[in-house]
């Protein structure tokens, strides 16, 4: 999946 930041989704969990 998309490495996603807390920048990006402060809401959900870092996904790899």
């Amino acid at each position: 999946m998309t490495d996603w930041t807390g920048a990006e989704r402060a809401e959900l969990p870092k996904v790899d």
